[in-house]
């Protein structure tokens, strides 16, 4: 179950204390699996009533290079109820399937770039109906369960998709962490108080709005808003736009909201752009909002004649060409003046 509180920065990037899982091989004793089992209907399986709960938000597969769980029937049986949760409507918060490894969340992009790609690799030459079982009963019985619901070719399709989902993340985190080496390699000199004192002490950042967005869940419209933070700078508290309901093309135009020029000096200004959950779980916890997709804008793009435009968007509901628009100025309430001389995206 993940549980959240009434900040909508912890509800999204929730602390790993607060999320309970519920793990096969320690739930089930493994010495009376035909017990455990109950009687092998596909319904009385303790995979069926824990991935079917109320309190169930997602499938985790710990999985390494090689992607050996998919390799495995009963594996393929706890993709195919993620498959059929997230097709139903009362799913609309399940947050679907994630691979994990034991250097971190491949969906959340913190996995190593190399380890994604050879699991990518890997995945791309595994195909479900060559998945296998200890008992042959196992095996027909979960391959009459995936036919019924449209066969191997669903469930490879929806696992390809998964992973291309967490290369992509991973490709923008990478992209992420370039550009912020680059923004402190580049603009060095500003370190000096001189020339920081020429750019100014405050910079005020607008987010005006975002277009191309695609609907996270098909289940829900899409309520977005945004969060700017500076990355790499924990003592910056992170500023939020109002929720735009019911659009793919939000106009928040929201701010300015004011930045220390120290404290952004050198690194990457990030937008993320969320969907508002607006509800609440069974047990009266905030259901935790999904990230929709995000922006990057170095400081060697603002500095030092600040900037306005659109910056390409990048996640899972980002179709192409979608953008947010901002617009970044020097100075404080008041003091803030158009350039004729912004730099171009």
């Amino acid at each position: 179950m993940l549980c959240g509180d009434d900040s909508s920065f912890n509800r999204i990037f929730l602390a790993w204390r607060r999320v309970r899982y519920w793990v096969c091989s320690f739930s089930i004793n493994q010495w009376s699996i035909e017990e455990e089992l109950g009687g092998m209907t596909i319904e009385s399986t303790p995979f069926y009533n824990a991935l079917w709960s109320t309190s169930c938000n997602g499938t985790v597969m710990v999985i390494q290079e090689t992607a050996e769980p998919l390799k495995r029937v009963w594996c393929l049986f706890e993709v195919l109820q993620t498959l059929n949760r997230l097709d139903k409507s009362n799913a609309a918060r399940f947050e679907g399937l994630h691979f994990t490894t034991r250097s971190g969340v491949l969906n959340a992009g913190t996995a190593p770039v190399d380890t994604v790609l050879k699991i990518g690799a890997h995945v791309s030459d595994v195909y479900f109906e060559h998945a296998r079982a200890t008992e042959q009963k196992d095996q027909d019985l979960i391959n009459r369960e995936v036919q019924a619901k449209g066969g191997f070719a669903v469930l490879n399709r929806f696992v390809r998709n998964a992973v291309w989902d967490v290369v992509l993340e991973s490709k923008g985190k990478l992209e992420t962490s370039i550009l912020e080496i680059g923004s402190r390699l580049r603009v060095s000199t500003v370190e000096s108080g001189e020339e920081l004192q020429k750019f100014g002490r405050v910079i005020g950042v607008t987010i005006l709005g975002a277009s191309g967005l695609r609907e996270a869940n098909s289940m829900t419209v899409a309520m977005p808003y945004c969060i700017c933070r500076v990355l790499g700078n924990t003592a910056v508290k992170p500023v939020r736009t109002g929720t735009d309901c019911n659009t793919l093309a939000p106009q928040w135009n929201s701010g300015p909201f004011y930045f220390e020029a120290r404290q952004v000096v050198g690194r990457v200004l990030e937008f993320s752009v969320v969907d508002d959950s607006c509800q609440f779980s069974e047990s009266g916890a905030v259901e935790q909002d999904d990230l929709l997709c995000s922006a990057s804008l170095p400081f060697d793009r603002l500095w030092p004649s600040g900037f306005s435009g659109e910056l390409p968007l990048q996640g899972r509901s980002a179709a192409p060409g979608a953008a947010l628009t901002v617009r970044v100025l020097e100075g404080g309430p008041g003091e803030q003046t158009a350039r004729d001389d912004w730099p171009e995206l």
